[in-house]
């Protein structure tokens, strides 16, 4: 879980689990509850919000690339590493079940190899999206 997620509670929790897809009433106000409840959809949420970076037409190919890797700050290599192992743990094909779970994951490397070559000053190579 993202560290933004892991630190929401109330209102933007529960707009969070119905834009991940949740359709039944949420029982009770526990957020102990729907803290797990956002873990579980969270696999699926992540991939259809690497593919809606597709749609961002203002952004830069640099700026499409920090915002699905989901990197904030400056581009380190430490930095970059860090969200290569973040965004694994939650798009590779072996930890995500979903539906183009695959192809969200090399969207994300591919994003990340954009990043390193930011912050070596090489040309940065357009993102597939097939």
């Amino acid at each position: 879980m993202s560290p933004d997620l892991e630190a929401t509670g109330g209102l933007p929790l529960v707009t969070y689990i119905r834009r991940a897809g949740f359709k039944k009433p949420l029982q009770g106000t526990n957020e102990l509850v729907w803290r797990e409840l956002a873990r579980e959809l969270q696999p699926e949420w992540e991939v259809r919000r690497v593919f809606a970076c597709r749609h961002v037409k203002e952004l830069s190919e640099l700026q499409r690339s920090r915002l699905i890797a989901w990197l904030h700050g400056p581009i380190t290599p430490a930095a970059v590493e860090s969200a290569y192992h973040q965004m694994r743990l939650l798009l590779h094909p072996e930890n995500n079940m979903c539906d183009y779970a695959g192809r969200a994951f090399r969207i994300v490397r591919k994003s990340l190899q954009n990043l390193v070559a930011a912050a070596t000053g090489q040309p940065l190579c357009p993102i597939s999206w097939e």
